[in-house]
């Protein structure tokens, strides 16, 4: 597929400026006043520990009004309790359930919550428990609201060994799970900081299960553990897990001549061996390093304490990367390439992918509370949560229009406004990053010409402004980044009256393909369409679908009568490769998703236009 505009970049003349900083329009909402220890956010649930209750609040996202609340208009009110919801009065509630919410993790509609007081019969007085769910969209008229318990793990105890069991070694002090698509299977881990090894109090330990969520039943496997070295060392402080391994946080180690400086162990195929991680001459005593722990799929982790420090791997081993100091003990997160660290008392700082962590954070948010930061958990679309003051209170915040995107200096790059920006102009919504308009970046759409030649493009003022759904070419002097900074102008439509009616579905985009092609266009045995995604989040290909009066052909489903070849296949540019990626929903292990931000080529035939009379809608829909 011919780009056509490339040729035109010499003709630009194009310098370069430096833009002012922006930083993006962020909402915050209060979810309740009791609670908060521990925080946990995916898709379209969050969840807020309260273990003080023995409790834990779920709440599910409006992706209509961009608020939490309890899935049925509202806001702030929670979608369900899991646990006791009469509190931890009663002794055998305590027994059962004792620190109920001190820990809470969650992937893809998995949730894992730590109590690590509770105790079976057996007698051993805080030797803690682990409770998991999964959600059941089948079961929503229950208790919980389809929040399914599948069973109780008793700490700490390996492969079923009552002998593991200790007194006080708060087995789910700290828990992680990480859900892989293509399996079904979860990998649990656990941790136990105050468990002892021969001689050696609070050395810790971590263990590690698989959560095998295929039908017809869950089960829950052990697979490993590991303890300390050495007494005080408190492994399993905090956890950490993704589809290939898994760390642990020992933040009483002493390592180098250090005390209490700490450490963060590593587990599994990718590094292959555990790793006692200590960078050379950057801790100190006291420092704590893996008071918390985050670890992804892209190679990144990060390690809180005193000072937070950033990791990547290289060669089978992680290496130091950057440090941010004074964290405090905040907690740090990550997901989809969105870096969160929490400062103690202060703020909240996200950095996106490929950033120069040494640099001014991307977003922040500074709030003057005690315990503000101490647990955050951060979601791709940048929504957020975070826990208060002395841990009895829990904010969400949310980025409504996300994070933008990424430019390559002098390439041609292909977007989409991620939200409805109503009247703001391109000038207004991307000179902040980028410069002066037609000196440092430049944007281009589509004119009524489907061929795909580079003079079918028309060129923009900065007085113009932008729509959701339309594809744009844009290009810039130099490497940069941009975000849209103003406030939404409208929502997207609920799920409710998406005719797919898809559990998996949270908000839809109906983009009225008549309005943009007009009933004039010349018509094109192939007509390549430039569109975008809609949302600040991914949306995948395979949920959309084209709908029109004589019916409704899902995009996944077989050969649509309108596209060239039969083919439901949306094309992405790379910039970075100068060329395009397929993704095509009906083709098993093909890429799928559409990011944020990003523009796509779709290619209609004759007959679409031929069909023009007949009112058509692309309907993009968001996951949850």
């Amino acid at each position: 597929m011919s780009r056509g505009i490339p040729c035109m970049l010499l003709a630009l003349g194009l310098g370069v400026s430096v833009p002012a900083v922006a930083q993006p329009v962020v909402l915050e909402q209060q979810l309740n006043s009791v609670g908060g220890e521990a925080v946990a956010v995916t898709g379209e649930w969050a969840f807020v520990g309260d273990p003080d209750n023995c409790r834990a609040y779920v709440f599910k996202y409006d992706y209509v009004t961009n608020l939490w609340g309890n899935g049925v208009g509202v806001a702030g009110l929670p979608y369900t309790i899991l646990g006791s919801v009469s509190g931890c009065g009663f002794a055998a509630t305590f027994a059962n359930l004792g620190r109920f919410g001190e820990s809470i993790a969650t992937d893809n509609g998995l949730v894992v919550i730590g109590a690590s007081t509770g105790f079976d019969a057996g007698g051993f007085y805080n030797s803690g428990r682990v409770f998991v769910f999964h959600y059941d969209a089948g079961a929503v008229g229950g208790a919980t609201g389809g929040w399914i318990g599948n069973t109780a793990v008793n700490g700490a105890r390996e492969a079923g060994l009552a002998s593991d069991q200790q007194t006080n070694a708060f087995f789910g002090f700290s828990v992680a799970v990480s859900y892989d698509d293509a399996t079904g299977i979860a990998t649990l881990v656990v941790g136990a900081p105050g468990y002892n090894i021969p001689g050696q109090s609070d050395a810790g330990k971590v263990y590690a299960y698989e959560w095998d969520t295929n039908p017809p039943t869950p089960t829950l496997t052990f697979l490993a553990s590991d303890t300390g070295n050495a007494a005080g060392d408190m492994l399993g402080y905090q956890v950490s897990a993704n589809d290939s391994a898994y760390m642990g946080g020992v933040p009483g180690a002493d390592s180098a001549g250090f005390t209490d400086n700490g450490a963060a162990f590593f587990y599994g195929a990718s590094p292959a061996v555990v790793t006692d991680l200590d960078p050379p001459g950057l801790t100190a005593d006291g420092d704590s390093l893996g008071f918390d722990v985050s670890l992804a799929d892209d190679g990144i982790a990060l390690l809180g304490g005193v000072d937070s420090y950033v990791l990547r791997e290289s060669g089978g081993s992680y290496q130091y990367e950057a440090v941010l100091t004074g964290t405090q003990g905040g907690a740090v997160s990550q997901s989809g390439g969105v870096y969160g660290f929490g400062y103690q008392g202060s703020s909240v700082r996200l950095y996106y992918a490929d950033t120069d962590f040494t640099a001014t954070e991307d977003w922040r948010v500074d709030k003057t509370e005690v315990a503000f930061g101490r647990d955050i958990s951060a979601a791709d679309d940048l929504r957020v949560l975070v826990n208060g003051e002395t841990n009895n209170r829990a904010y969400a915040y949310s980025t409504p229009c996300g994070r933008g995107g990424d430019l390559i200096a002098n390439q041609w790059t292909l977007i989409g406004l991620p939200c409805d920006t109503g009247s703001a102009t391109i000038d207004q919504i991307f000179g902040d990053d980028l410069g002066v308009y037609g000196t440092d970046w430049y944007m281009y759409r589509q004119g009524t010409d489907y061929s795909g030649a580079g003079s079918a493009y028309i060129g923009l003022s900065a007085s113009d402004t932008l729509e959701p759904g339309r594809g744009y070419w844009l290009i810039s002097a130099s490497d940069a980044s941009w975000q849209v900074d103003q406030p939404i102008a409208a929502q997207h439509s609920a799920a409710a009256i998406d005719p797919l009616t898809r559990a998996l579905v949270g908000a839809v985009f109906p983009f009225d393909l008549n309005a943009l092609m007009g009933t004039s266009y010349t018509p094109d045995s192939d007509a390549r369409v430039m569109l975008a995604n809609p949302f600040p989040a991914a949306v995948d290909w395979s949920l959309s679908a084209i709908e029109d009066v004589g019916g409704l052909p899902p995009v996944a489903i077989g050969a649509v009568p309108w596209f060239e070849g039969g083919s439901p296949t949306a094309y992405v540019y790379d910039a970075a490769s100068d060329g395009y990626t397929v993704v095509d929903g009906s083709v098993p292990g093909a890429p799928r998703e559409i990011g944020a931000g990003e523009g796509f080529f779709v290619r209609f035939n004759n007959t679409f236009y031929t069909e023009r009379a007949t009112q058509k809608y692309l309907r993009m829909a968001r996951g949850k």
